[in-house]
């Protein structure tokens, strides 16, 4: 068959009315729900009503509106813009979305195509020049508007057009596509929207995709949220506000897709839906995704404009990520595919064809080009039993799946191609530089780099007519095209021909990729990045160069970024890049201040002058200081302590079981049979999300429960620990708080390379609220996991002598705030956390607080999380048969199930409260130095390591054969001098050990009073398989990585036991003394 037919046998019913009717109806059912939220304004949907009639009656006042005349809209993307959209419409109008990027030339060509009498400007565009009568927009003064509210709007049906969308004009002769308000339906009701979604505004407004941002939700009761363009382009940032605004719903192009994913794979986690479309997928960068963070589904979108933004979807699955494989999907309702040969036949088999689209989804076609309409949009007769039947003439290359009815993309027909959402033609932009008279002829090709973090560019080899030169060349280049459509320019000689005497373009890509790759080699060559004695401008111009693919040698001081061929999308790269090797936030808009090389390098080196320094670090000093002073507001509940665990009560409200402790901790509490309910508090849009979130964290680290205990037991409170109320509705946040008898806090935000600031939102302030939350409603405990990381480095600015030996338990930790300025963003903020609580205890809150060591992997499964610092260490170690030696230092490592127990055991008591446990090794002669440990690993992996002073080590690290390793992400942290010229972990020379008084105390009565296991060759011998084995699942763009998707089998049993040496790994031996095959054992399949 070479038809594939929409999934509906039958035409579901959809509206016959306008959008304006169907937002006029969520009016009236949601007035007070949020509409749009544009930075700090936010509208409802009756304020929202509001500001539509306001400028509605300015645009009727001006005159009468005719029905679907093109009304142009000149505005940033924004509240503004929204407005624009939605008063045009209001007053019968048609939407005419221009870019103000567009020159005045640009902007000229579409009034001239379309005749548009009206442009609706905003305060930075009503200057432009137009023919047209120009409206100004100004959000801020519609209030001045009055007499509006009798203002009724034009009926509309669901035939009438809604929007002109015109590209960028790298096409040719631009063509305005017209949008029908079905396909908008049509698209609304495939995607199923919700009042409850939460839509991430991301398109450019002249991009088809721009109608979903704002239409969908508001026609289905959702919220529009705008994210500025400067979040965008950085990953970081991004990641942030998609946490911040809980978003629930984003279609973004695979090119800023791709640049996000790359530099922050986890950045969709909590997305529900991800629609990447606009250009060819890239699998790997998709792979990344479903394997670090996936969301709840990731979407590969297909559909030309013309076919009212999307025609199909497929949900990508890991398996085709890692084939490397995309299908196109299958159309959505009231659309077929036909995949035709050059005679229009219906190809056969798995031949590849042209594809052609059919259904009341095609535009009503091009504006004022009957030529072009003739030639796009056909009646075809062979493809049905009736009559002519309307297609859409795509000119891309499909072809089917082997055994399957779904279709794959496999390129252009002709050669237009798409880049950054825009559609090119490349043969328009050749002629473009043959008619500057500055050259004689003219190649353009897209190269899409073999690298992986590298987006697609536009290539153009030029041979030059002397005098001509290539700035010359360029400036006009630049002058015509929209920045990220700018071609890099190359002289040739000549070009290379096919034999049918035809300029051979492959052999030029071919030219391009070996020239990318030799200045790949050169880099690499010729700079080492972590050398001391390398400049700051020397050390950005190798970044430049890794991102532009341009040799370091062609780069001067005077050299712009996008002059070398930066663009809007790879301006993220350089953030994420300046940020890993500098340790510097440089923000988007400092990256369009400081272009220069020359600029740009001195910008970053204004933040490591001693003053800058000395400047940032008072301002953590400050934060760590101030901050827990906000307990100073709690005020206990009076009355007695209940026993959370006696029959009558078994209430408990748990964060962070989405997390590795979390999940252990879950499994424990929920087998307890005196607990009736566990509420667990998680980031997801309602409770079933939340339900598949926390079973696929319990997947991802082996661990089983009974469907009975899960639906008995487990409430899944959909909130936000950084939100007032904890993100709940104040009926269900009461409720909570007059249920619950005790509460474990385990949530927290971990990351090694972000700030204080970035932890500030989640540890600090959620804590806080979850100490609001304890003194609401009844009295209840608090059982708050801290880390022994609270305690910081030892203090460098102090003499050996001086140093402490024992660290308290039951101490606030202001001494030690001295070491902790030059730690990590996290351990500040575990320190200010903790120091919050403490003020919490002095103020009469019953709190415990628990400072696990460093945690691993089950003692007896051996499964730990996949993401382990010390894991990565080891792999990287095993690796390079080097380790770091790092004397008088210890990890005090301890599995995750002895954690649990001792928490649970200590918790259960009331007369525990009040006091800080350190869950470490309670005999300090069993504490391994981490030295030791490295020498155990290597009897048990049965390899030599050797060891050398951590600067060699890390020059070791830092070579090619080594640096693309699972520890690739952390190199700068690793790498960082913070104090004295040494690093965060050269500073943690001289621990002392760790008191554990009251931990001894409270474990005494327990079945296993003699505490943690210590860590010995057997138990690091099966983590040394677990880490060997999950190695590709550690993220990094240049590492393969996943979730367990091996076949089920039985946990293994406890490797001390017998029975697991003879079964649980029968090929990989665990028995004393002997080497671990690490080879062997990372090949084996998951147990």
């Amino acid at each position: 068959m070479s038809t594939l037919r929409r999934p509906y046998t039958s035409s579901p019913e959809l509206p016959t009315c306008g959008l304006i009717e169907l937002f006029l109806n969520r009016v009236i059912e949601f007035p007070e729900k949020l509409a749009v939220i544009d930075g700090n304004i936010m509208l409802t949907y009756r304020q929202l009503l509001e500001r539509v009639k306001q400028f509605a009656f300015i645009l009727r006042n001006f005159r009468e509106i005719m029905l679907e005349e093109p009304i142009a809209i000149l505005t940033s993307k924004g509240l503004d813009h929204i407005i624009s959209q939605m008063a045009i419409i209001f007053c019968g109008g048609t939407c005419l979305p221009l870019d103000p990027t567009w020159s005045d030339e640009q902007l000229k060509r579409r009034q001239s195509d379309t005749g548009f009498k009206i442009v609706i400007a905003d305060q930075q565009n009503i200057h432009r020049p137009s023919a047209a009568t120009k409206i100004l927009i100004f959000y801020e003064d519609l209030d001045k508007v009055k007499d509006y509210q009798g203002l009724s709007h034009i009926p509309t049906s669901s035939k009438s057009r809604s929007h002109i969308l015109f590209s960028s004009g790298t096409t040719g002769v631009p063509k305005g596509i017209q949008v029908a308000v079905h396909g908008i339906h049509r698209l609304n009701f495939w995607f199923q929207f919700k009042p409850s979604d939460r839509i991430a505004h991301v398109n450019n407004v002249v991009f088809d995709a721009c109608i979903q941002d704002i239409w969908c939700p508001l026609i289905s009761g959702g919220t529009v949220i705008n994210i500025p363009k400067e979040l965008m382009l950085d990953p970081f940032k991004f990641a942030e506000a998609i946490k911040t605004y809980r978003i629930t719903w984003v279609l973004l192009t695979n090119a800023l897709f791709n640049a996000i994913a790359i530099a922050c794979p986890t950045a969709f986690e909590t997305v529900d839906i991800v629609v990447a479309a606009g250009d060819a997928p890239n699998t790997s960068v998709m792979k990344l995704v479903l394997e670090r963070g996936p969301p709840g589904r990731l979407l590969n979108g297909y559909g030309p404009s013309e076919c009212s933004i999307l025609s199909s979807t497929y949900d990508v699955t890991l398996e085709d990520a890692t084939l490397g494989t995309m299908s196109i999907g299958r159309p959505l309702l009231d659309g077929d595919y036909h995949v035709l040969d050059e005679n229009l036949r219906p190809v056969a088999g798995t031949d590849v064809g042209e594809l052609y689209i059919s259904g009341p989804g095609l535009s009503p076609g091009y504006l004022n080009r009957p030529d072009l309409n003739e030639k796009s949009f056909l009646n075809l007769r062979n493809l049905t039993h009736g009559g002519p039947l309307r297609v859409y003439k795509t000119g891309d290359l499909v072809r089917r799946r082997e055994g399957s009815d779904l279709l794959e993309y496999v390129g252009r027909r002709d050669n237009q191609i798409k880049l950054s959402g825009h559609r090119i033609e490349l043969e328009v932009i050749e002629a473009f530089l043959a008619g500057t008279g500055l050259v004689s002829a003219a190649a353009v090709i897209k190269i899409q780099p073999r690298e992986v973090e590298s987006p697609a560019f536009l290539q153009a080899y030029v041979v030059l007519n002397p005098p001509a030169n290539l700035d010359s060349l360029a400036k006009k280049v630049r002058e015509k095209y929209p920045e990220n459509l700018v071609p890099r320019l190359t002289p040739i000689d000549r070009f290379p021909l096919t034999p049918n005497g035809k300029t051979d373009r492959k052999a030029l890509e071919a030219l391009c990729l070996e020239s990318i790759e030799q200045a790949r080699l050169k880099i690499k060559g010729n700079f080492d990045i972590s050398y001391k004695n390398l400049l700051t401008v020397d050390k950005l111009k190798f970044i430049w160069s890794e991102i532009l693919l341009v040799p370091p040698e062609e780069i001067k001081p005077t050299d712009k970024f996008f002059s070398l061929g930066g663009s809007s999308i790879n301006i993220a790269s350089l953030v994420s890049e300046i940020y890993k090797k500098f340790n510097f936030n440089i923000s988007v808009r400092d990256v369009y201040e400081h272009q220069t090389l020359q600029r740009m390098s001195r910008y970053i080196e204004s933040g490591f002058c001693p003053k800058t320094a000395a400047a940032n670090s008072k301002d953590v000093r400050n934060y760590m200081i101030n901050d827990p002073k906000l307990a100073d507001e709690l005020v206990p509940l009076p009355g007695p302590i209940s026993n959370w665990r006696c029959t009558e009560e078994g209430d408990v409200l748990l964060t962070g079981a989405t997390g590795f402790l979390g999940a252990f901790f879950l499994q424990a509490l929920i087998e307890l049979p005196e607990i009736q309910t566990i509420r667990c508090l998680v980031r997801a849009k309602d409770s079933n999300d939340g339900q598949l979130r926390i079973r696929k964290n319990l997947q991802k680290y082996h661990i089983s429960i009974a469907d009975s205990l899960m639906t008995s037991k487990l409430t899944v409170l959909s909130g936000d620990l950084a939100e007032p109320l904890l993100g709940l509705t104040p009926g269900v946040y009461e409720e909570v708080a007059r249920s619950c008898a005790t509460v474990f806090h385990l949530g927290a935000h971990v990351n090694y390379i972000q700030p204080y600031t970035l932890h500030r939102p989640a540890n600090i302030a959620g804590t806080l609220n979850i100490l609001r939350f304890a003194v609401t409603g009844r009295k209840k405990t608090v059982h708050y996991s801290s880390s022994i990381g609270a305690y910081g480095a030892p203090d460098p600015t102090a003499s050996v002598k001086n140093l402490a030996e024992y660290l308290p338990e039951d101490e606030p930790l202001d001494a030690f705030i001295n070491g902790l300025v030059y730690d990590l963003g996290y351990s500040q903020s575990q320190f200010a956390t903790e120091q919050l609580v403490w003020r919490a205890i002095q103020r009469g809150l019953p709190i415990s607080i628990y400072r696990p060591g460093f945690i691993l992997g089950h003692s007896k499964t051996g499964y730990g999380n996949p993401d382990d610092f010390f894991g990565r260490v080891a792999i990287a170690c095993i690796k390079m048969g080097f380790y770091p030696l790092l004397p008088k230092q210890r990890k005090e490592f301890i599995p995750v199930d002895q954690v649990v127990k001792q928490l649970l055991h200590i918790s259960s008591n009331d007369k525990n409260i009040g006091r800080a446990y350190n869950l470490v090794t309670l005999r300090n002669s069993e504490s391994v130095e981490l030295n030791d440990t490295f020498e155990m690993l290597s009897r048990c992996v049965g390899v030599k390591l050797k060891g050398l002073p951590y600067q060699k080590w890390l020059q070791e690290l830092s070579k090619p054969q080594n640096s693309n390793g699972v520890l690739k992400p952390l190199i700068p942290m690793l790498q960082e001098k913070v104090y004295g010229g040494l690093t965060r972990w050269e500073l943690y020379e001289n621990m002392a050990f760790y008191e554990t008084t009251n931990t001894r105390r409270a474990i005494s009565d327990s079945d296993d009073p003699q505490g943690c296991l210590p860590l010995d060759e057997s138990l690091l011998k099966l983590y040394a398989i677990r880490w060997l084995q999950q190695e590709t699942e550690i993220c990094d763009p240049a590492i393969r990585s996943g979730h367990t998707h091996a076949k089920k089998n039985n946990p293994p049993k406890d490797p001390h036991s017998k029975a697991s040496r003879s079964k649980a790994e029968p090929k990989v031996k665990l028995g004393q003394g002997q080497p671990l095959d690490f080879r062997r054992a990372a090949s084996e399949p998951h147990v």
